[in-house]
């Protein structure tokens, strides 16, 4: 050991910089790559000793900067007679070879944009070259500097493998990079070429001052003086590269966890509820797990998209190898595990638990999601918690969301009368005297077995804004829909309460056919305006007083009122279409709403939006005259039904909306025109 080395890595290290410590003209050069991979100034006098190297008189980096009495040979180490000559001790180095340093030593200082007077003499080249050592960053603690490198290792007779770990400037953060290099016909001369490429180029080669430098493994053949410059036998680093590669998988102890579920629940309606996690490796930041995560979940927003996914809850946790998953509740619920307790976890892809769940008792409940690291001592496996997330669920039974609300208390206002003044706000009268005229009329249709509810909105207040060709939509889609056999609940700019009656009634009907032994189907189409907040799904009648979160929350229609009003607890097929997430809100609106999202928990249910998620559709038509023309398609299963529909109004509009489905149906295809 030499200054707590061992003394052939300080070699290896400093010949793979193309540096020969055995040189007493390379004095300072070597002293350079000793300090620059961590080694203490105060120990290079003994390594220099070690080469056979006079280190001089003892001095510090800054002595140098504050001037010297050095002679001839430079610098402030002037004990000439006791240098060493190439090939043993005996005579002072050449005038010509001490040169030589001093030179290398100004085109290194140059080539890093130190300003280098142009006949600098050796006293002022030093000083520089102390100053460019005290400006380097602070190697890390646990040893040598972290400094980029590369090793080359022979996987087969034919075949190079390269690893590279290369830090950032700062030499905090590193990533690794691995690629497959042939060997040719000449090893040496490929791995010479691999060392410029990495290196940054020969310039910096021959400087001694690599961008990353190589190393090989078990290639004692090719490890020869010539090769020095290039590079030499590993030996510094402790463990090769390939080691950190193959235990990726493990190179984490924190990861992303995500999960969702509904505030609301029908008693016996299925439910699958899941939560995830992605692990956070030096690759995998929180934004990418993030991304992974959304995506496996089934809400990740459109290619470009900037804004945060709504229906996802995330947090960041502990996280290890092998991990559980438990979901438990009040003995209302009825909970089945899909996946199993206990899974691994990898950087690869989210790991995902899933559990189908199913009321059944009304009132409020409780959910709870269990996470826990699954460890290891002395030989024992423990499991230890990191994360309980609490789920607070209403419960109803169908009959009580099929009944209507009941009537307002009415209240004497000729009292107020003398108060009451006509509006004069522009477009008001006529967007209120659109509102008055709302109505649902039910259509009977040829099946006894098919029961829709077609709604558009357009007669908005502000500051939501007024649409032009939603009512167009419902037409179409009505006229499709009863082609097909179903009975219409056709609904125009209808109020919370009317939407809510109407749609109840619709569930009233599906449900007295299932009850009777029937099999029968829902469909809700839904065209204006539509928000997600907090990962909920909102319908806006046109009632809405505003356009804030809490005016939102408290006077529209959630997704999940329409899911648990016309989906499998009422009918064996149900499908929700939301046209709508229109782009034409008002400026005290505009950027607070944002489009919907699919939702992975509605089992049973066929979900259709007009546009991708986070995205808004404009109020062309588009869509509704796309799915008008398809619904009455003989021989066409649902699925592929709307499949051609996004493929349609992709082209139609240049690419620019694309309408998304999710299709949690069971029991087979769907035809809504049999052949």
């Amino acid at each position: 050991m030499v200054a707590g080395y061992p003394a052939d890595e300080l070699a290896a290290v400093i010949q793979s910089a193309g540096v020969d410590p055995y040189q007493p003209a390379n004095r300072e050069m070597v002293r350079a790559q000793l300090m620059v991979h961590g080694v203490a100034y105060e120990k290079t006098d003994e390594v220099l000793r070690y080469f056979g190297i006079d280190p001089g008189e003892p001095s510090n980096p800054g002595s140098a900067s504050q001037g010297s009495t050095s002679g001839t040979s430079g610098g402030s180490r002037n004990n000439s007679d006791d240098y060493y000559m190439e090939n043993g001790p005996g005579s002072p180095p050449g005038e010509e070879e001490s040169a030589f340093n001093y030179q290398e030593l100004e085109s290194m200082l140059r080539a890093y944009g130190y300003d280098v007077p142009a006949n600098a003499t050796a006293d002022e080249l030093e000083a520089l070259f102390y100053d460019a050592l005290e400006s380097m960053p602070e190697p890390a603690a646990a040893g040598p500097g972290n400094m980029s490198q590369c090793q080359a290792e022979l996987e087969d007779p034919e075949t190079i493998s390269l690893i590279c770990e290369l830090y950032d400037d700062i030499g905090r953060n590193s990533e690794l990079k691995t690629a497959k290099v042939p060997v040719g016909d000449d090893l040496t001369a490929t791995l010479r070429r691999i060392a410029v490429q990495v290196s940054g180029g020969m310039d910096r080669l021959e400087l001694g001052m690599p961008d990353a430098r190589l190393c090989v493994w078990n290639m004692d053949g090719v490890v020869t003086q010539e090769n020095y410059m290039y590079f030499g036998e590993c030996g510094l680093w402790t463990e090769p590269l390939s080691k950190l590669v193959e235990a990726g998988a493990g190179n984490f102890n924190t990861g992303r966890v995500a999960h969702q579920a509904p505030n609301e629940m029908v008693v016996d309606q299925a439910y699958f509820l899941e939560i995830a996690i992605q692990p956070l490796t030096q690759n995998i930041s929180v934004e990418a797990a993030d991304t992974m995560l959304t995506s496996t979940l089934g809400t990740g927003l459109a290619p470009g998209s900037t804004e945060t996914p709504f229906a996802i809850s995330f947090d960041t946790v502990k996280a290890s190898k092998i991990m559980s998953a438990t979901l438990e509740g009040d003995d209302e619920f009825e909970i089945r595990a899909m996946t199993p307790e206990q899974q691994a976890v990898l950087p690869d892809a989210p790991t995902v638990w899933k559990w189908r769940v199913v009321p059944k008792e009304d009132g409020a409940g409780y959910l709870q999601y269990n996470l826990s690291q699954s460890l290891e001592i002395d030989g024992e496996r423990f499991d230890r918690s990191v994360k309980t997330i609490w789920l607070d669920v209403d419960v109803s039974t169908i009959d009580d969301l099929l009944e209507d609300d009941e009537p307002p208390a009415t209240r004497d206002t000729s009292i107020m009368a003398s108060t009451l003044v006509a509006p004069t706000n522009n477009g008001t009268p006529e967007m209120m005297s659109a509102s008055a005229e709302a109505r649902c009329t039910f259509i009977e249709g040829s099946d006894p077995d098919r029961f829709a509810m077609v709604l558009s909105n357009l007669a908005y207040n502000p500051p939501i804004s007024r649409l032009a060709v939603t009512h167009a939509d419902g037409d179409r889609i009505t006229d499709a829909l009863l082609e097909t056999g179903f009975s219409v609940q056709r609904c125009r700019d209808t109020g919370r309460s009317a939407t809510l009656s109407a749609l109840r009634e619709v569930g009233r009907k599906s449900l007295a056919r299932k009850q009777a032994g029937a099999h029968p189907a829902t469909f809700f189409y839904y065209s204006g305006h539509g928000v997600n907040i907090d990962g909920t799904n909102y319908v806006l009648p046109v009632d809405l007083p505003g356009a804030s979160t809490a005016e939102i929350e408290d006077g529209a229609v959630s997704f999940e009122q329409i899911f648990n009003i016309v989906s499998t607890a009422v009918a064996s097929t149900s499908f929700i279409v939301f046209d709508a997430c229109r782009t034409v809100m008002d400026d005290e609106s505009r950027g607070m709403l944002r489009s919907y999202q699919p939702v992975t928990w509605s089992s049973g249910v066929f979900q259709a939006y007009a546009t991708e998620p986070g995205k808004t559709a404009a109020d062309d038509g588009a869509y509704s005259e796309e799915l008008a023309q398809r619904i009455p398609a003989a021989g066409v299963p649902a699925n592929v039904l709307f499949k051609r529909v996004q493929d349609a109004v992709a082209r139609r509009t240049n690419e620019q909306q694309h309408p998304n489905y999710i299709d949690l149906t069971t029991g087979g295809d769907f035809y809504f025109q049999p052949e």
